[in-house]
């Protein structure tokens, strides 16, 4: 019985692997806050007077409407060109733009052949980047 009676005492943790995580917390967020000072970098650019070169480029659109009509259109100027003249004059308006796209715009209310016939007669000509567009 007398081992019964013996008296209770408190328990009391160990707080060695406690203060041990605290420390290396603390470790961490030092080091992280001193390299994060480093990040940062004060440059002295020089200056240019050079102007932005992007330039938009003009639109180059070839419409065709329902008639069969074909326009050449450089931003706002449209020109008319005859049919058995299209190589022609397409070569003369791309000269020095072989880079750029040509747009063809089409009557919904043309045949399908003939977008396919010009658009064939265009590539002949060398233009490498074209587009299709559909008139409303």
């Amino acid at each position: 019985m007398r081992e019964l009676r013996r008296k209770k005492g408190m328990i009391n943790p160990d707080l060695t692997p406690l203060i041990d995580v605290v420390f290396q917390l603390l470790i961490f967020f030092m080091l992280v806050t001193t390299f994060s000072q480093y990040t940062k970098f004060d440059m002295n650019l020089p200056k240019s007077d050079v102007e932005n070169i992007d330039k938009p480029e003009v639109q180059i659109e070839l419409i065709i409407d329902k008639n069969e009509k074909y326009f050449f259109k450089i931003g706002e100027e449209s020109k008319e060109i005859e049919k058995k003249e299209l190589e022609l004059k397409v070569k003369e308006f791309m000269q020095g733009r072989k880079e750029q796209t040509l747009i063809v715009s089409a009557d919904k209310n043309l045949r399908y052949e003939v977008v396919i016939e010009t658009m064939g007669r265009l590539k002949n000509t060398g233009i490498e980047k074209l587009e299709i567009n559909r008139i409303k």
